[in-house]
């Protein structure tokens, strides 16, 4: 809070003489006053870098010391900054429902602040920190993020329409409820992120992208879901019914909560290690050629018609009995220590489970 009070005023507020009774404890003198603000209407001040002391100074007859950032604000008009503040420290700010539209923080460190509502609107902030930010419903429109830092930020119902992203890396944010329709995705860092509810559609992911995310009544039209790296990442009641989603892998990822893969093409040879389905509907789904390893299952799964040819169970794999495998194709699957649905092991069935599934 001392950083924000002492660097930033808010649009169309400008409550200066409040701000610097309280800034400097009411000790201004008359004499003081007299030339703050100067000409330009700008007042001057000094920040003590180590203590974050402010002083407002008379730029006629003071400067700051090199230990001092000097910070100056615009008395009134449309601009609340005259101090450029790229790569400027406001970490631990508090800026809720601030206008910083058209602004340069470029590298600017905004970590564990507080940036609800704040409106960015065409605003430079790449390689900006935002790192354990609230930024919550803030309005990103039309700005450069390239490079910037959202680590483990509160994103969620942030606006990011026509905004630069290349290269912004949005480890473990709250993305919920965001939208990021037609917008290109490939270059960035989408690690243990939370898509639920968001509109993702028209976006582009990369060839082979790695994506860690949580997927609940996520708007996915129109995107290219084939040939991606789904890690950790959970689908949560996501409504997928008949996409293409051959080539991809599905590493300790979960399809669950009521999903609907209805008819979808989830057909390819990559790893499936971890690879779990569980309360979700895949009937008619192709799931050819697909990888099944690992102490994961199937439980309680609309499997009918599906297709499971050439598909590959291993390493303590189960299939439950509460899941329906009434006309699934099992030909040519191939099975290696598997719990069938009757509890017995495929390998004391030769090596299959096929006649212990109710097909």
């Amino acid at each position: 809070m001392k950083k924000l009070v002492k660097f930033l005023t808010r649009k169309g507020s400008y409550a200066l003489g409040l701000a610097i009774a309280s800034l400097v404890g009411g000790l201004v003198s008359a004499v003081v006053l007299a030339a703050i603000p100067d000409a330009s209407g700008t007042i001057h001040s000094c920040y003590k870098n180590s203590t974050g002391t402010l002083k407002i100074i008379d730029s006629a007859s003071a400067t700051c010391s090199g230990s001092e950032t000097a910070l100056n604000w615009s008395q009134g008009g449309k601009t609340p900054l005259r101090t450029n503040p790229a790569g400027a420290d406001l970490s631990d700010s508090n800026m809720v429902y601030w206008d910083l539209s058209n602004t340069n923080f470029t590298g600017t460190d905004f970590s564990r602040s507080v940036l609800k509502n704040t409106n960015f609107t065409s605003s430079n902030l790449s390689s900006a920190n935002m790192t354990g930010s609230n930024a919550e419903k803030t309005n990103f429109t039309s700005s450069n993020l390239s490079n910037s830092n959202f680590t483990g930020a509160n994103l969620k119902a942030a606006i990011f329409l026509g905004s630069t992203l290349s290269n912004a890396n949005f480890t473990n944010s709250n993305l919920n409820s965001v939208d990021l329709s037609g917008r290109n995705l490939s270059s960035l860092n989408l690690s243990n992120v939370d898509l639920t509810n968001a509109n993702l559609s028209g976006i582009t992911f990369g060839s082979g992208q790695t994506i860690s995310a949580i997927f609940g009544n996520t708007n996915l039209n129109s995107v290219n879901l084939t040939g991606l790296n789904f890690y950790l990442a959970q689908f949560n009641g996501q409504n997928l019914s008949g996409r293409d989603l051959s080539g991809s892998k599905f590493e300790s990822t979960n399809i669950q909560a009521g999903s609907n893969f209805s008819n979808a093409n989830l057909s390819g040879t990559g790893t499936g290690v971890g690879f779990s389905i569980i309360d979700s509907n895949l009937s008619g789904a192709n799931l050819s050629g697909q990888s099944f390893i690992g102490g994961s299952g199937f439980d309680n799964d609309n499997f009918t018609n599906t297709n499971f040819t050439n598909a590959h169970f291993a390493q303590g794999y189960y299939l439950e009995a509460t899941s329906t495998y009434t006309g699934a194709n099992f030909t040519g699957a191939t099975w290696d220590n598997v719990i069938c649905p009757d509890l017995t092991n495929s390998n004391d069935n030769g090596n299959t489970c096929i006649g212990h599934i109710a097909i």
